[in-house]
């Protein structure tokens, strides 16, 4: 989605672009970035995050544990 979207949007202000066609655009554009951080943020909640109090395993650094809501 986000490629076409990209292409449409290139292809309209090569063309010079009205206003109305702009403010679809942006709306666009907008709705994708907003869905993107949407994505992101679910996804950041289900990463493992370090836990600097676990000791350094050898020379491979802190152990990575998972947040307390990871898996329910």
């Amino acid at each position: 989605m986000g490629h076409t979207i990209l292409e449409r949007t290139a292809e309209i202000v090569s063309n010079g672009a009205t206003e109305t066609e702009l403010a679809f655009l942006v709306a666009r554009l907008t709705e994708a970035l907003r869905d993107a951080l949407a994505v992101a943020e679910c996804r950041g909640e289900r990463l493992l995050v370090a836990d600097a109090s676990n000791p350094a395993d050898g020379d491979h650094g802190p152990r990575w544990t998972p947040p307390a809501n990871a898996f329910g």
